[in-house]
């Protein structure tokens, strides 16, 4: 700050220091930073067009935390802050010493109020550290340490930013016009609070901090995120009797199956299986669906989560995949000859293949896709039914790799 509280952009956003005495900055120049109590020094912006920006904004300043571990949050800097109420944007350090990024949307002090994100570093005690926040969107902030982005989650589930008139900004102090008190003054000293309606990079920040254009290898202290870390590749195969599609999850990670599998056919049903499972659907008519399937695990007390989707179109000819690069699957095909005769039937069925040469094999399943009989036949093929059920059922003919479904109706 120079000695001062002027604005060297040009702009007339001076501050107005309370009970503030200028101190050693970052550089130990002597007079050049401004040091701030903890029982009633703080800084005021006046209110200005200036400090209405719409988002994107970025905020960066020099900060001093002389009461690191006790607790106690400090303001940074707030372009609208006001008693009881989320407004503007801010920079805070919190009561756990970490830098946090948030704007407020006008409501009353609570997490629907904010949104918010919060590094994953504390501060050191008594030590000068640049902060800097670039907040875009409700999930989109990042958070920086010293020029390094320190990562950090998301909190708050606030609306769109509120930047009400009147209102004046802040450095130093929380609350600033509360009529109950106490105030929540910061201690220890700021220095160079820059306040931009973009979003820098960090190229941009950390020329800012350390007058360097050469940034570091470390560019990050993120940890690992354990949803990378397992490699999840999400995968499943189907196979059908016309209409009747069975789902077997493939899904893989360095942790095995899933926890648990969605799927949604793409015909407003869905349904979920532990990983790895199979699951057997019906879509009764013909036609393309989007059919998707979730894959989630639970890592570290985070959830993993994993989706694919393929488009399959069913038709009087079977199921086929559009995709070029999908798995083959049996093609359901009327090209034999033959015929299923009395059909309703009640007790008797007669199966007539004399136009295929040699034996064919065919099945029963209900319309769940459950096999209900399995036999072989030559010719022509007398079989009882008076075990079956009545309702519909779905008897399919296999022959020199070629396979044929047809109904039948049993009364």
């Amino acid at each position: 700050m120079n000695g001062n509280l002027f604005d060297v952009s040009g702009n007339d956003n001076h501050g107005i220091g309370n009970f503030v005495t200028l101190t050693a900055d970052q550089n130990g120049v002597p007079g050049e930073a401004y040091l701030l109590n903890g029982n009633n020094a703080f800084i005021e912006f006046q209110d200005h067009a200036h400090f209405d920006p719409p988002l994107p904004v970025t905020i960066t300043a020099w900060v001093r935390k002389d009461n690191v571990g006790q607790g106690k949050s400090f303001l940074v800097f707030s372009n609208r802050f006001q008693a009881n109420t989320y407004d503007g944007v801010w920079l805070n350090i919190n009561a756990a010493d970490k830098i946090t990024a948030a704007y407020g949307d006008g409501g009353p002090v609570s997490p629907g109020s904010r949104r918010s994100k919060t590094g994953i570093t504390s501060l050191s005690p008594n030590t000068w550290h640049h902060v800097a926040v670039v907040i875009n969107g409700p999930l989109d902030m990042e958070v920086y340490l010293d020029g390094i982005n320190d990562c950090g989650d998301y909190s708050g589930s606030g609306g769109p930013l509120s930047t009400p008139n009147g209102i004046p900004g802040a450095s130093g102090v929380s609350d600033l016009h509360s009529q109950n008190g106490p105030f929540n003054y910061g201690k220890g000293a700021v220095n160079d609070i820059r306040f931009f309606n973009t979003a820098l990079s960090q190229q941009e920040i950390w020329e800012i901090a350390f007058n360097n254009s050469i940034l570091p290898s470390v560019l990050a202290n993120c940890p690992p995120d354990p949803c990378e870390v397992i490699n999840i590749v999400p995968s499943f195969s189907y196979s059908a009797w016309t209409s009747v599609v069975t789902f077997t999850d493939a899904t893989s990670s360095y942790l095995g199956p899933p926890d648990y599998v969605v799927w949604d056919f793409g015909n407003g049903n869905t349904q979920t299986t532990m990983g790895n499972a199979s699951v057997t659907h019906n879509f009764f008519f013909w036609g393309t669906y989007h059919v998707c399937m979730t894959a989630g695990y639970f890592v570290e007390n985070k959830e993993c989560i994993v989706t694919i989707c393929e488009d399959i179109t069913l038709t009087d000819s079977g199921l086929r995949q559009q995709f070029e690069s999908g798995a083959q699957n049996d093609i359901d095909t009327h090209s034999i000859s033959w015929t299923l005769y009395p059909n309703p039937a009640t007790s008797m069925i007669n199966i007539d293949a004399s136009n295929i040469e040699g034996k064919y094999s065919f099945d029963i399943l209900d319309l769940s896709g459950k096999l209900i009989q399995s036999h072989r036949g030559l010719g022509l093929t007398q079989l009882k039914i008076d075990t079956l059920s009545k309702g519909i059922y779905l008897v399919i003919l296999r022959s020199n790799g070629i396979r044929s479904t047809k109904k039948l109706y049993v009364n």
